[in-house]
């Protein structure tokens, strides 16, 4: 072989190798590039699924954030009514009360004028006449109707005069004895035409002095 040959073959050998290389990089590329672009789709697919969950769960969420304002207004309303209703109650006891209290009152002052006008007078003149001479509950009434009293006023009187009847009976007894002799029975007889009850007439004649 000549020196000619030899130089040539190396050559040949040389860009074969550069040859292989070139191809081989060529391919490597080629497949990272084939990987690259298998990996973008993936994502871009995996992001594109992942936006409509997004959106979803955005949309749900404010969807629940909507009712809860919603039924959170809806509860204030019925709280606003609420207590509106309360207070028109309130107002309305506090307004039943101030009615029952005036009519109370109003009661009351009836009370007062009638006992400081003619029932006021009809006790006075009650206790007056029990001052000088005795009567039984009756016969004391009898005697303020006949001052002008009337009959409603002198059993006032009569009733809350403070008498004790049997005492008044006792007292009576003692006046008929003074100025007349009764027996017993008569005596008895006499205290209860003068409107003392058989209990207080006996009382009253065996207690007479």
């Amino acid at each position: 072989m000549s020196l000619f040959d030899k130089k040539t073959k190396e050559e040949k050998d040389k860009f074969k190798t550069i040859f292989f290389t070139v191809v081989f990089t060529l391919a490597v590329v080629v497949i990272v590039i084939f990987i690259i672009a298998l990996f973008n789709s993936d994502v871009s697919d995996s992001t594109t699924a992942t936006q409509p969950a997004a959106s979803s769960s955005i949309d749900s969420s404010a969807s629940e954030e909507t009712q809860s304002e919603t039924s959170s207004s809806a509860n204030d309303v019925d709280s606003e009514k609420s207590y509106g209703s309360l207070d028109d109650a309130d107002a309305s006891d506090i307004s039943d009360a101030d009615t029952t209290t005036s009519d109370t009152a109003d009661k009351t002052d009836t009370a007062t004028d009638d006992l400081s006008g003619e029932k006021a007078s009809a006790l006075e003149k009650a206790q007056e006449y029990l001052g000088y001479d005795a009567f039984s509950k009756s016969s004391l009434a009898e005697q303020l109707e006949y001052e002008g009293f009337s009959k409603e006023d002198s059993k006032y009187a009569a009733n809350n005069c403070g008498a004790d009847w049997k005492e008044q009976a006792a007292k009576k007894a003692e006046a008929y004895k003074k100025y007349d002799t009764f027996s017993r029975k008569a005596l008895v007889e006499q205290l209860e035409y003068e409107g003392f009850t058989p209990t207080q007439a006996e009382y009253g004649a065996s207690h007479a002095k």
